[in-house]
């Protein structure tokens, strides 16, 4: 994962940072994972879960199409989204990076994810405008 900060407009910054297919596709499987653990259960209390639900749906959706290219790629992210990956990603390492027996596929995507979550942590948190809020932020 790379990536740069852009300005594009009075106090607006983007991330571009390219995703290989590895990467896209294990943070796929994460926000999969997630997703299922977050709204499988009980419907939906209030609209905000309907609208997160809907948002990281998408977003999920989005990072299959880029896994499933098989080059990787580029992502359109806002911070919100970001912040929710990031999530997503820590999430599963913490239900599913055990000491127990493990596929080698399951493996292969434990440890991309442990490669990814620092970087996107840092990115976060040195997105310009992060403490005012303002941040928009690109994964590309």
């Amino acid at each position: 994962m790379r990536f740069t900060w852009e300005e594009h407009a009075v106090e607006t910054h983007h991330a571009v940072v390219e995703l290989a297919a590895p990467e896209a596709a294990a943070l796929a499987d994460a926000l999969s994972f997630y997703l299922r653990r977050r709204f499988g259960g009980d419907g939906l209390e209030i609209a905000s879960d309907a609208l997160s639900l809907r948002c990281l749906s998408e977003l999920s959706h989005r990072l299959q199409s880029v896994a499933s290219a098989g080059l990787g790629g580029r992502l359109v992210l806002g911070e919100r989204e970001l912040g929710a990956l990031r999530e997503a990603l820590c999430f599963y390492l913490a239900e599913r990076d055990t000491e127990s027996y493990q596929p080698p596929e399951e493996r292969a995507r434990l440890q991309e994810l442990r490669e990814l979550s620092e970087p996107l942590g840092a990115l976060i948190a040195a997105a310009p405008g992060a403490e005012r809020g303002r941040a928009s932020l690109a994964l590309r």
